[in-house]
């Protein structure tokens, strides 16, 4: 029957071929292409990871001004307030889009959407960018346009990828913040200066920055007891981090005392007389180094969360260590420092009213009349008049013979005048007869 029969050979092969075929030339190369697509994208995501190194501000400030050699003529960069600050704002933003890979935050494709430590950093350094710009506006003096417009391109929103997007508004104000730091560094420009309280302000602002920072990372902490160095109550920790969120926290933590680091080295060099009369060098010395610290090379290629004594570190518990020491060293140097603007301004405003006080009393006098200086004129105590009537007294009592020859020498005059007076009437009389 048929339905017993064998099929024939060439039916079998043919059947073999059609299911089964033959297509090792087409999935080889694309296993290869998506092996070194991933080998690519994992060395482009280890070298983009990389933070960037603290800059010098002078440097940055003597670049900005155009000097071709920024070493050498570090004096010919102008000793207004503010520029230092201005031109390293300028640098942070520079950081932010030329560093490699660029700014990543809003990346939506790999490898910038698999990165999530370089986002963090951005995101710790761009918000503490904000904070300086606004606060410098604040406290500039004269038009503070451009200023306004800095502060508010920073503002925008940092996961933009459409036009326009976060790196256009990063141009936008790196131009706005050019365009002041023009205007304070030519002739005429103290004006447009900020005052003393930016330092006290900024000082202030970080100490709240760093706090806020250190109860972040001591929520990563699992351990409790781990808290108690650090003199931290846990009641008042935020909801504990999740572990897929403690690198991140880190990261954000590194970015920000690493702008805090550098416009702490512009605004020491800004204000350099107001440290010096705040006595305070070696304190803006002493945070400094424990902003340092906070940089310090991280050997591990993940963020540790460990406990005790285990053998992994706890990385967490000691970026905590370091903020928490940077937030008590600024808020003594705060102190400090307002106490030294306080006095200082005291000092000028007596200054000021002791040199126009000799000039406001000339003038008035000018326009006073004779009369009115006579009746302005002081009136003697009844002290001094008694010494000027015990001094005439004196004086009588010395010439006594001086005045008895004067009384006696009056009569003789009366006679000689009245005997006159008689021989006078004499021939009238006769004349008369």
């Amino acid at each position: 029957m048929p339905l017993f029969r064998k099929a024939p050979r060439y039916s079998k092969r043919n059947t073999q071929v059609l299911e089964r075929p033959d297509y090792g030339w087409i999935w080889k190369p694309l296993v290869t292409l998506a092996v070194i697509y991933l080998l690519v994208v994992l060395a482009l995501g280890i070298w983009w990871s990389r933070t960037p190194a603290a800059f010098d501000v002078k440097e940055a400030a003597a670049i900005r001004l155009g000097l071709e050699e920024p070493m050498a003529p570090l004096a010919s960069v102008p000793e207004t307030k503010g520029a230092f600050g201005v031109a390293t704002l300028m640098t942070s933003i520079d950081t932010l889009l030329e560093k490699p890979g660029g700014y990543l935050r809003n990346d939506v494709m790999p490898p910038g959407l698999w990165l999530d430590n370089m986002p963090s950093w951005e995101l710790g350094v761009l918000r503490q960018t904000r904070s300086m710009t606004k606060l410098l506006a604040d406290k500039a003096g004269g038009e503070t346009a451009s200023l306004e417009e800095a502060v508010e391109r920073l503002g925008a929103g940092d996961k933009e990828w459409f036009y326009p997007s976060t790196e256009r508004h990063l141009a936008k104000a790196r131009e706005a913040l050019n365009y002041y730091f023009g205007s304070l560094t030519t002739n005429g420009g103290e004006s447009l200066a900020p005052s003393d309280e930016l330092l006290t302000g900024w000082l202030n602002q970080a100490a709240e920055r760093l706090d806020g920072l250190s109860h972040r990372l001591s929520a990563s902490i699992s351990e409790r007891e781990a808290l108690r160095d650090l003199d931290i109550d846990p009641r008042e920790l935020p909801e504990h981090n999740p572990w897929y969120r403690v690198d991140n926290v880190f990261f954000e933590t590194r970015g920000a005392t690493w702008t805090l680091l550098v416009q702490l080295r512009a605004l020491a060099a800004d204000y350099s007389q107001l440290v010096q009369q705040a006595d305070a060098q070696a304190d803006v010395k002493r945070l400094m180094a424990e902003l340092e610290l906070t940089q310090r090379r991280l050997w591990s290629p993940l963020i540790l969360n460990g406990t005790g004594f285990g053998i992994f570190a706890n990385h967490s518990l000691m970026m905590a260590n370091y903020t928490l020491k940077a937030r008590d060293l600024a808020q003594e140097l705060a102190r400090k420092v307002a106490s030294a603007s306080e006095k200082g301004a005291a000092e000028k405003e007596a200054a000021e009213g002791a040199s126009d006080k000799p000039s406001q009393t000339a003038t008035d006098q000018q326009r006073l009349s004779p009369q009115e200086i006579r009746q302005e004129a002081p009136t003697p105590s009844p002290a001094s008049s008694q010494e000027d009537e015990a001094s005439k007294a004196a004086e009588t009592d010395e010439r006594p013979s001086e005045t008895s020859e004067s009384s006696r020498s009056t009569p003789e005059k009366n006679n000689e005048t009245s005997v006159e007076g008689t021989n006078l009437e004499e021939p009238g009389t006769e004349t008369e007869d």
